[in-house]
């Protein structure tokens, strides 16, 4: 049934396709000052490995309008939200009211000059509103590097993905429709997180609540992962024991940061342990973001609270398990990953997570990793001895 539905979908868009390729276009071939539509249907992490093409985008098209289009409940816009590097946010509510929002974007289409997807825009609601656009050009994503779409029909300037190759300069190539050719080893250094004065205020009342000065080193733990994703979390009972021995010493206050779904395994890792503060569910996540700055060590899975907190330049310890390193591993000098040397990884690649999600090793690839191994990495990277 799926199948049937999938082709009869497919049809849908080739027809509207086809009427629309032969509607008169919003034609141009000088793209200064054009109206710019950017789909953003991933997490956070993703978002920081967008940053520098955001910046490259505005730095060479600054009259442009840039409007992001995000999925809601991500949290991924407030990476970039207040920067400057687009003009309009809009999110497609996709839980709430599907129809409506369909409704309202496949209207917008007509508004805009230049449609960019990446590969994560697969979602129906965005195929059909590319397939509705009379944009003259519509840069996305193809088949390639082992991942396959039935969709590469949707865009004028393909741009092939590509194994082995970082996500962010993946995602740097889709410019080159426009013109901008990227360089990941040069733009990388372009990534940000953006922490608005709001954020910081809101950060600075929580610490104040909490009673933690200034003297204090700060050191975050985040022990989740998103629900879809559990088999990126290192052991619960690990984190206890590193959190354990961290929080004894004195000068150093541990925090437990993530998303409000997270709290209740976070509560579960500090259960009965004194002294630690979880941020979970308490403040948004560009005050956490806030907060990360301000940290000395973040020690974590691998999640996109990581990413935050390396394109900020604060000093991370990540623990990974099965995902391939060389597309959405550290970019940035001066951080520590610990990584298994197991000949199955990685099985969690953008072709899907079936291998991942059967894994036949009991994920033996984040067990591995010892709680002393982790407690002897923090004493090395802040040059101490832990009680």
């Amino acid at each position: 049934m799926k199948e049937i539905l999938e082709y009869f979908f497919r049809l849908l868009l080739r027809v509207v396709f086809f009427l629309t390729t032969n509607a008169k276009k919003r034609e141009t071939t000088n793209y200064k000052g054009c109206n710019i539509l950017v789909y953003a249907y991933f997490g956070i992490g993703n978002m920081v490995f967008f940053t520098p093409s955001l910046v490259c985008l505005r730095q060479h098209f600054p009259d442009s309008k840039i409007t992001l289009q995000i999925g809601n409940e991500t949290g991924a816009e407030e990476v970039v939200a207040g920067a400057g590097v687009v003009d309009e946010i809009i999110e497609f509510n996709i839980k709430n009211s599907f129809w409506n929002s369909l409704l309202n974007a496949i209207r917008r289409m007509r508004d805009y000059d230049v449609i960019i997807a990446g590969y994560h825009a697969r979602f129906p609601c965005i195929l059909l509103q590319t397939a509705f656009s009379i944009a003259s050009l519509k840069i996305g994503h193809v088949s390639g590097g082992g991942w396959e779409s039935a969709y590469d029909f949707l865009y004028n300037f393909p741009v092939k993905v590509k194994e082995g190759e970082h996500e962010g300069m993946q995602y740097l190539r889709l410019l080159e429709g426009l013109g901008i050719n990227g360089d990941w080893e040069k733009d990388k250094k372009k990534t940000f997180v953006y922490c608005s004065n709001e954020a910081k205020k809101e950060l600075e009342l929580f610490l104040k609540e909490h009673a933690i000065l200034e003297v204090e080193k700060i050191i975050c733990f985040q022990v989740g992962t998103s629900p879809t994703m559990r088999w990126k979390q290192w052991p619960l009972e690990n984190f206890r024991d590193v959190i354990k021995r961290v929080s004894k010493n004195s000068g150093i206050k541990v925090v437990l940061v993530g998303a409000p779904n997270e709290r209740e395994i976070i509560e579960k890792a500090v259960h009965g342990i004194e002294g630690v503060v979880i941020t979970a569910g308490r403040i948004s996540l560009s005050a956490t973001n806030a907060l990360i700055g301000k940290s000395c060590l973040v020690i974590c899975n691998d999640s996109g609270l990581a990413k935050c907190a390396i394109a900020q330049g604060v000093k991370t310890v990540t623990i990974w398990g099965p995902t391939d390193f060389s597309r959405v591993g550290t970019w940035l000098d001066g951080h520590i990953d610990i990584r298994s040397n197991l000949d199955c990884i990685p099985c969690f690649k953008l072709n899907g997570m079936v291998e991942v999600e059967q894994c036949q090793r009991d994920y033996k690839c984040l067990k591995a990793t010892t709680p002393e191994y982790v407690v002897n990495t923090i004493e090395e990277v802040l040059n101490i001895r832990m009680n």
